[in-house]
């Protein structure tokens, strides 16, 4: 049976920005690839109790750069299309 992991999601502009904390190293690869440098340590700690990263919501471009370097896939992104909006809208 396959273990649940607790996600904090972030609404951002063009999605969602997603973290597992308990996922989390702290090993900053994303933090240093972020195209648009709005990903910082946060206050809380990860799985080895080292921050975690944390994105300023509001700056995020969607991108996938943060995911594509997390070496323990701690970080998710949901890029929202136009064809997905109006699925959404249409069925919600």
């Amino acid at each position: 049976m396959g273990r649940t992991f607790t996600a904090r999601v972030y609404r951002v502009p063009r999605g969602r920005w997603i973290i597992f904390p308990e996922l989390c190293k702290g090993c900053g690869p994303c933090i240093e690839t972020c195209p648009g440098d709005v990903l910082r340590w946060s206050q809380g700690l990860g799985a080895c109790g080292t921050p975690t990263a944390e994105v300023d919501a509001s700056g995020c471009i969607a991108g996938r750069t943060c995911a594509d370097h997390c070496p323990d896939c701690a970080i998710d992104v949901d890029r929202e299309t136009a064809k997905a909006r109006v699925r959404t809208q249409h069925h919600g």
